[in-house]
């Protein structure tokens, strides 16, 4: 095999595991480490792990990142690759890989203006910028954001929203997407949409709040109303930040990909007069997972985050009319195990979810002492409901005995409703064709489901 020698080191090809031909060859270059001074700390990040082996799954972080040629062999139809100063070097078909271009490896802010726009760029491009904690990139309209999982000082603070309120320049964030609707409602006098949209995990959530506390802000600048009424306004727009407190207390939770995941779907609808001042709002939701209120998904799942905060709280009053007191979230079987409900890391994601903050939000949004304390009745049912188990009865169908039946108390009691009449409408089922009425005794896991019905809905 005929190899080529005295390459431009400065060569770089974006790493491709699907264009490997040979992988384990000795061959490496002396001069080769001296190129893994570019961008060589990136290489070491999240995004880019450097591999000891081009087929073992960890290469995969090694996707589209540039790496230098070190040799080339059949007039240039195959080339070699080194990963890392410290691996052995890898054969790729030439064909199937895409040359660097130098903008793609300055981490431009926005993708479409590259030369050669391929995913391979718009990849490292990502990547590039993540490593510096810019996690907002354009690709023309469209911005593209990556969930840093952490806190970025600074990155929506109140200069930042006064930054893309103004006209400056200002790099890529999901406040320009924000400005940009705001802008174009006013200056065309067209309603304007903004989709956010991407996997579980990704920041959706996040990023509606963000943009929902930009437009209120970029309404708060034109709150002075001729007619005196801007009191109100401020009013309607603290209502509408606070709904989202109520969505994500009672629509997020814990799930394996993410400790804040919303399950449902939220179209959000605010209404501006021709000034610009928010003069009503809109939110609904849809499509709720409510198998998650009776049903326990996985060990590393959790319900909604409201029903934790029931015992996060110290109204032992409270507790005592849901029938909670001395209770913890692992009593309850819709909660999961005493770990995954009480482990302090799993109240870092969700403060701004607690019960304080959800009753402060609904007397905000006019909801009665008498309507918030009903609501909390209705989550002490779903609580105890879900720890009523039933067993075959000694003739036929269903029984509910031993600690269930105390559960099926506090359910009854808490719904105001007589618990043996209850009892008959769950484990019988009363049929009536014409003037005759018909009943049948139903098996335990249909009376069960009978209750998780009720618990859902």
């Amino acid at each position: 095999m005929a190899l080529m020698h005295g390459l431009d080191h400065r060569k770089l090809v974006y790493f491709d595991p699907s264009a490997v031909v040979e992988e384990g060859s000795d061959r490496s270059s002396e001069s080769a480490p001296s190129m893994w001074s570019f961008d060589d700390q990136l290489r070491r990040s999240t995004f880019g792990k450097r591999p000891s082996s081009v087929m073992e799954p960890q290469n995969e972080k090694a996707l589209f990142q540039p790496v230098p040629i070190v040799d080339e062999e059949q007039g240039g139809e195959y080339i070699h690759v080194q990963l890392s100063e410290d691996a052995n070097c890898v054969r790729l078909k030439r064909s199937d890989v895409v040359d660097v271009e130098a903008e793609a490896t300055r981490g431009v802010e926005d993708i479409s203006m590259l030369d050669n726009f391929c995913e391979q760029a718009m990849l490292h491009t990502l990547r590039v910028r993540y490593g510096r904690n810019e996690i907002y990139t354009s690709v023309g309209p469209i911005v593209i954001s990556i969930n840093p999982f952490k806190n970025i000082e600074g990155l929506y603070s109140d200069e930042q929203m006064a930054l893309y309120r103004s006209d400056s320049p200002a790099p890529p964030h999901i406040f320009s997407i924000a400005q940009r609707a705001f802008a174009s409602l006013l200056r065309e006098d067209i309603s304007q949409s903004i989709i956010i949209s991407g996997d579980s995990g990704s920041g959706k959530t996040e990023a509606a709040k963000k943009i929902l506390a930009f437009l209120v802000n970029a309404s708060s600048k034109q709150v002075t109303s001729p007619r005196g009424d801007s009191g109100d306004r401020r009013i309607l727009m603290d209502r509408l930040l606070n709904a989202n407190v109520l969505l994500e207390a009672f629509g997020c939770a814990k799930t394996i990909n993410n400790d804040n995941s919303s399950r449902f779907g939220k179209f959000i609808e605010i209404q501006y007069d021709h000034m610009g001042t928010i003069c009503g709002a809109k939110m609904i939701n849809y499509l709720l997972e409510r198998t998650r209120i009776v049903t326990l998904l996985g060990p590393q799942e959790r319900n909604y985050h409201v029903f934790y905060e029931l015992f996060y709280q110290n109204d032992r009053k409270l507790l005592r009319s849901l029938y909670l007191d001395n209770k913890s979230p692992g009593d309850f079987a819709c909660l999961g195990d005493e770990d995954s409900g009480r482990a302090d890391e799993d109240r870092v994601r969700v403060e701004d979810v607690s019960l304080a903050r959800i009753r402060s939000s609904l007397s905000l949004l006019d909801i009665s002492s008498e309507t918030q304390s009903q609501m909390l009745q209705i989550l002490a049912v779903v609580l105890h409901a879900s720890n009523v188990f039933f067993s075959p009865a000694p003739n036929d169908g269903s029984e509910v005995s031993g600690p269930s039946l105390q559960s099926l108390q506090c359910v009854t009691s808490l719904l105001a409703v007589d618990q043996n009449e209850f009892l008959l409408a769950l484990t019988v089922k009363t049929s009536t064709v014409r003037s005759e009425t018909f009943k049948k005794p139903l098996d335990p896991p249909k009376a069960k489901a009978r209750l998780e019905a009720v618990a859902r809905y």
